[in-house]
């Protein structure tokens, strides 16, 4: 049941588009600045410090590809859907039924990482390429270069990893009193309102040829990235960072993150990346679906 969840937010946001009510923005001004943050506050205080070298592998991760879609594409929404991925929507549910607990804790952990990074950064760089952002062209190349992390500084999600930091002596109370708010309320809005950034920008033919070689391309250099991480974990004798195949191609075939729209739409209220996320998923559930099929035999 929990693998086909995404499709049914998915399709009842499209239905809801369909039926005329237009609550994008509003429902991702609320993801970004309250729900999102609060499920960050809830994972950083809850992550198990054992699992802190898995969580730099996972910047490293990110990071590398990240870069690695600057350099096949200067377009800023495109690149973050190249290095920001569909773990905690699409991902965990597949590990939960495919994988044992230990790889599970793995990939739960690349999902709280991936999440403060994308919610960190992607704003800053979705900001920069609006119309009405100003223009760096003053200035030194240093102040530059810099502007975009400066940007990313004064985001809800990296206020909400400073808090939970603090608030990690509290975690075992709020584990018990509180978990409830890590959960439910981002997957269902931020699935439904790629539903309805779908309904207003259908999925075409040319949309899904035009994905398929770029999701190729992303799964075989993330496997290149993770299996060089997770060997280099191996060696250096870190048993945290032993990120098993099972891991890496999982990790690898998963989607742009469905939340790329919704920062989309609250920082530049457009929806380009909608069909791109669309297309990318179309070709990840065929790849999970072979994957899954081989978990099972």
């Amino acid at each position: 049941m929990q693998a086909i969840l995404p499709l049914v937010y998915l399709a009842a946001g499209w239905l809801l588009a369909r039926s005329g009510v237009d609550w994008r923005s509003l429902a991702s001004r609320l993801l970004s600045v309250v729900v999102i943050p609060t499920v960050i506050v809830m994972h950083v205080v809850g992550t198990d410090s054992r699992l802190a070298l898995v969580m730099v592998s996972a910047v490293v991760w990110m990071l590398l590809m990240l870069a690695l879609g600057s350099a096949s594409s200067r377009d800023p929404v495109e690149k973050l859907c190249f290095g920001y991925l569909n773990i905690g929507w699409l991902g965990l549910p597949v590990a939960a039924a495919a994988l044992d607990r230990s790889a599970v804790g793995v990939v739960t952990t690349f999902y709280v990482t991936s999440s403060i990074l994308g919610n960190t950064l992607g704003p800053a760089w979705l900001r920069r390429s609006a119309p009405t952002a100003p223009a760096d062209r003053a200035g030194s190349d240093g102040s530059r270069l810099a502007r975009p992390w400066r940007d990313a500084a004064r985001t809800p999600s990296l206020r909400a990893l400073v808090a939970g930091l603090c608030l990690r002596p509290l975690g075992p109370w709020l584990a018990q009193h509180a978990s409830w708010l890590a959960h439910g309320a981002t997957f269902l809005l931020g699935m439904m309102i790629l539903g309805s950034w779908l309904a207003h920008a259908p999925l075409r033919a040319a949309d899904l040829w035009r994905a398929l070689p770029r999701s190729a391309l992303r799964a075989a250099l993330s496997v290149l990235v993770l299996g060089t991480i997770g060997a280099a974990g191996a060696l250096g004798g870190a048993p945290a960072m032993r990120i098993t195949p099972a891991v890496v191609v999982l990790l690898s075939i998963l989607p742009p993150a469905a939340n790329i729209v919704v920062l989309e739409t609250a920082a530049l209220r457009t929806g380009r990346s909608a069909p791109l996320i669309a297309a990318g998923t179309v070709w990840s559930l065929a790849a999970i679906a072979l994957y899954m099929a081989y978990a099972i035999l």
